[in-house]
């Protein structure tokens, strides 16, 4: 979906959806970056080609699960190839520490038991999905959503994932960003002269 206004049936402008994608297998990576980019950029070819790149075992590859899901070094090579970066969220910090200004997208990464039936195996399942702004509007991206939803407050959104020790909260950011730091608002207790 484009996010261009078009024009109402009474000649009002609305704003469309900003470009999303619905789940399919385990293809939660490859739409959380094509959400990013907000176009199709890459397909499920250009990711197993990563997970090939970064080891040379067709079966049992490390970076990939049957199913189609990449881990994070995926991700992180999909978007070095597009001069961004995969930056961690210490959940230490506080999120008001984000420099919102300089963060392209949100990438969050929730973990889960997989249950089948009345078994519930300690072996992790995990979801990949990205929160982006659009114009002047945050949106969740999430491939298990319909359509894309509007984040009125974008910290109040984060807050419960990085709480949750089972969520990871990523923030995608330019090369030059993550080479300045500036994602991060420097405290000035802690700065340096």
């Amino acid at each position: 979906m484009a996010d261009n206004p078009q024009a109402g049936n009474n000649g009002q402008q609305i704003e469309s959806l900003p470009y999303h994608e619905r789940q399919r297998q385990g293809l939660c990576a490859l739409h959380t970056l094509n959400c990013i980019f907000q176009d199709g950029t890459f397909t499920k070819k250009d990711l197993d080609t990563i997970c090939y790149d970064l080891s040379d075992k067709k079966w049992f590859n490390p970076h990939k699960s049957y199913n189609g899901y990449y881990d994070v070094n995926v991700i992180i090579t999909a978007l070095r190839r597009k001069s961004y970066s995969l930056i961690w969220f210490d959940r230490r910090k506080d999120l008001s520490s984000i420099n919102l200004n300089n963060v392209y997208s949100f990438v969050i990464n929730v973990s889960s038991n997989f249950q089948f039936c009345w078994l519930v195996l300690k072996a992790y399942c995990s979801h990949w999905f990205s929160i982006r702004q659009i114009g002047d509007n945050y949106y969740n991206l999430d491939s298990k959503l319909r359509r894309p939803q509007q984040v009125r407050n974008i910290l109040n959104f984060l807050k419960p994932y990085s709480i949750d020790p089972n969520c990871h909260i990523f923030l995608v950011v330019s090369e030059d960003v993550e080479k300045e730091k500036s994602w991060v608002i420097e405290d000035e207790s802690t700065a340096s002269d």
